[in-house]
């Protein structure tokens, strides 16, 4: 059973949650050119970087649906699509049963040492964090467009085919070959593809809005 990490809260971000009730906005990688009025979460220490975080690293400090818009431009294609080693996990979990490290240790380094797919991971994180009915905004280089290539840290390429692997429902996110929801091959949490999105350009820039679809109790999926 993999142990779940509760994200540790600063109390300047508590401070910020308590005056926005209805939800923060948040800037996801904002850098040093971030949104104005938005928090900003970014991995380096920059001016108007709000909190210091390797967005690769699970969970973030914020609490579940404390945000009411995520925004994130040209990231998505900088995250990692695969798992990590899985000799990593285990050699981290060997650490702390011979007490070479504490478990807290490992869990402040680390974050979860099981995330799986790095990509579907972070998703995952931001439908936690947002609001039911939160909608996330962003905007990647279309994979093998030209803007994808040119930099050699673009290692994850998102077209709006990848998009339907995330929403459960639509016409769109069946497979014509089986008849069955894309969703269904990785079941990541649901989102929905917002109308009129995503919007792109096989030689541009792909612009999606995602919302946050909630579960039902019995673990499925709201329409």
């Amino acid at each position: 059973m993999i142990k779940k990490i509760i994200p540790k809260i600063s109390k300047e971000i508590r401070e910020v949650l308590k005056k926005n009730n209805k939800g923060i906005l948040l800037d996801i990688g904002g850098g040093a050119s971030p949104i104005k009025g938005h928090i900003n979460i970014d991995m380096l220490p920059l001016p108007g970087v709000d909190i210091v975080w390797n967005l690769e690293k699970f969970p973030w400090p914020l609490p579940d649906g404390c945000v009411s818009q995520a925004v994130s431009s040209h990231l998505l294609e900088h995250i990692v699509p695969f798992a990590p080693d899985p000799r990593l996990s285990g050699l981290c979990e060997l650490l702390v049963k011979k007490k070479i490290i504490s478990q807290k240790e490992s869990d402040d380094y680390l974050g979860e040492t099981k995330p799986g797919p790095i990509f579907l991971r972070l998703m995952d994180e931001v439908w936690r964090i947002l609001k039911v009915g939160g909608t996330f905004h962003f905007v990647v280089p279309y994979a093998g467009s030209s803007g994808f290539w040119w930099d050699p840290t673009h290692i994850n390429p998102i077209t709006e085919i990848t998009l339907e692997y995330f929403d459960p429902v639509g016409v769109r996110s069946i497979n014509p070959a089986t008849g069955e929801s894309f969703w269904k091959f990785y079941k990541p949490k649901p989102w929905q593809i917002a109308p009129g999105t995503p919007i792109w350009s096989p030689d541009g820039n792909l612009e999606c809005v995602l919302v946050k679809r909630a579960f039902r109790e019995d673990g499925k999926y709201v329409n």
